[in-house]
């Protein structure tokens, strides 16, 4: 997993726990059915937390965007 250097998130645990706070949380992936894509719906079902798939045209751009904040 991977967030902005500012993040105030330092685990999993943490995001997780941010995401059940907020109710909501969006990811992105390097499209569907990338490993990114099925990790996060893996994580929704055993965290039981409300998380929006965002699917990118290839892990490049995803990865292009996140670090561009």
């Amino acid at each position: 997993m991977l967030v902005p250097k500012d993040s105030p998130y330092r685990s999993v645990r943490e995001l997780i726990e941010k995401a059940r706070t907020l109710g909501q949380l969006n990811y992105g992936s390097g499209g569907v059915g990338s490993s990114q894509h099925l990790a996060g719906a893996v994580i929704k079902k055993l965290a039981n937390v409300d998380v929006v798939h965002i699917p990118f045209k290839g892990t490049a751009p995803a990865m292009t965007d996140q670090m561009a904040g």
